[in-house]
């Protein structure tokens, strides 16, 4: 039996409690050699294409998993297609947009991408790691990018976005964070204008074989977290994995935005697309 298979198997009866300590030093052993093999590949990729700039292989592996350079690129002008999809499903055109927040940005998957896109579109990066942001920051050319604080407040005025992305963002927190985070973006958002956010919806739950007894528990309570140890030391505790299901976030979310749309698999054929609006005020425009 392979590593692979004896790990599934072995998650379909343990409890996620105990994922840190069997799984964590596995992952770790893992993550240091993918990264050894990803900055193989990164040498020979910058020998090849000497002009393109590109996340270190850390940078990567911390937003992506194993990845190379190509791959990881390919990942972000995929993501915008996926993205302009979502705004096309409420009647948004992605070209009329003015001003975007990519939250949780990490080292730019999406920003290179979308930069280059839609260049009419000023974005900004935000992230709590500050690394990623730094190489955003030093990197692409007309983005802004800053480091965010685990919690709210962020540092932007009311109203200054047209456009919020979060990819793979409300997929690592609790209920209480997210909601906190809901409403901040809620504030940051233009009226009429958009968040699209990513979720662990049902082909999440089939990819990562969720035992009987967990998807009985995210179906009842709508939202379950997990830790599960997977990243330990490379992101923060509270940064672990969150499932929903379609009408957790219909009803629950509806607090913070009307949601406009929900997209089964509609980020990369995996994770479900949320595509919430902010209420235009009666007698504003």
């Amino acid at each position: 039996m392979s590593l692979r298979s004896f790990k599934a198997n072995l998650r379909k009866v343990l409890p996620y409690r105990l994922y840190p300590v069997l799984f964590a030093p596995i992952h770790r052993r893992h993550r240091r050699r993918a990264i050894r093999q990803m900055e193989a590949e990164d040498a020979r990729y910058r020998e090849e294409h000497p002009a393109i700039s590109f996340p270190d292989a850390e940078l990567r592996f911390n937003v992506c998993g194993e990845c190379t350079a190509a791959g990881f690129l390919s990942d972000g002008r995929r993501t915008t297609d996926d993205l302009a999809a979502a705004l096309n499903a409420v009647g948004v055109k992605p070209e009329s947009i003015q001003t975007g927040l990519d939250f949780g940005c990490g080292c730019g998957r999406l920003l290179i991408a979308a930069s280059q896109r839609w260049p009419q579109l000023r974005w900004t990066g935000s992230d709590v790691d500050a690394r990623a942001v730094q190489w955003c920051a030093e990197h692409l050319a007309g983005v802004s990018a800053v480091v965010n604080g685990h919690m709210p407040p962020l540092p932007f005025r009311d109203g200054e976005f047209d456009l919020i992305w979060c990819g793979s963002v409300f997929t690592h927190l609790d209920e209480g964070r997210q909601d906190a985070w809901l409403a901040e973006l809620r504030r940051v958002l233009a009226p009429g204008g958009c968040l699209v956010a990513s979720v662990h919806g049902p082909k999440c739950w089939e990819v990562l074989d969720v035992s009987d007894r967990v998807l009985r528990r995210i179906q009842e309570k709508g939202l379950l977290f997990v830790r599960t140890g997977f990243d330990e030391g490379v992101h923060p505790d509270w940064y672990q994995v969150a499932f929903h299901t379609q009408e957790y976030i219909e009803q629950h979310w509806s607090r913070f935005v009307e949601v406009g749309a929900y997209l089964p698999t509609g980020l990369g054929e995996y994770q479900d697309l949320v595509v919430g609006r902010k209420p235009i005020e009666p007698g504003k425009h």
